[in-house]
């Protein structure tokens, strides 16, 4: 029960780390485990919501600044805002008010309601996809950064996932396939793993002892 309560006190816990980390599989492993505990719990993915900036991105597809190519049969976005500032800065603001829309449903409700939120994504994630599609390296420090930040709620907990260059490749060589910016998103997640806010969890060996790690911290 002592357990129990302490987990409690962690309302919001956040995977962050680049794709092909094993961010959703440890989510997954924790949501089972805190279920198991008699612990309410809910699982939320937070990097891509798109509402009132819906509009705008139509119009990114429609002069070429989003461009979808078709790879290993599968249709992705490739976002280059970069190219026009203005739309990069009017996407990033009206994706900041859908973050907060879902924010509102996914996070702030269920907290409100005494759940523990595992967060598969959040603000850091979608600062650097922004940092990547605006070609803007220093995004963390920008005033938008400052306005995703106001999302975060007290007794959060963020972990960043760490795995080598490398080993993601082993694992997941689609990624280099699926994003062009692979080497460039890898390298700002580096400098993001700094960031005093995280709780670094080694996932390059297996995903049972990253999970022993996670459980760890959180008793």
């Amino acid at each position: 029960m002592c357990t129990n309560h302490k987990m409690l006190m962690t309302k919001l816990i956040v995977i962050a780390g680049v794709d092909g980390t094993g961010k959703t599989t440890l989510s997954h492993l924790l949501k089972e485990n805190l279920i198991k505990r008699g612990i309410p719990v809910k699982l939320v993915r937070m990097r891509m919501n798109y509402f009132v900036s819906r509009p705008f991105l139509l119009i990114c597809r429609l002069t070429g600044l989003t461009k979808r190519p078709i790879i290993n049969g599968k249709k992705i976005s490739v976002h280059e805002f970069y190219r026009f500032k203005p739309i990069a800065k009017l996407i990033q603001y009206t994706h900041f008010i859908d973050t907060f829309l879902h924010w509102m449903k996914k996070i702030y409700l269920p907290i409100s309601f005494n759940k523990v939120v595992i967060c598969d994504r959040f603000i850091h994630d979608i600062l650097v996809d922004f940092a990547i599609e605006a070609n803007e390296q220093d995004i963390f420090s920008k005033r938008i950064a400052k306005f995703f930040n106001l999302l975060i709620p007290k007794n959060s907990l963020f972990f960043f996932i760490d795995v080598d260059k490398e080993n993601i490749l082993k694992r997941r060589s689609d990624v280099v396939e699926y994003d062009k910016y692979f080497d460039q998103r890898y390298r700002i997640y580096k400098d993001l793993k700094k960031n005093k806010l995280f709780q670094i969890v080694d996932n390059n060996n297996s995903k049972e002892s990253a999970f022993s790690h996670i459980l760890q911290i959180l008793k």
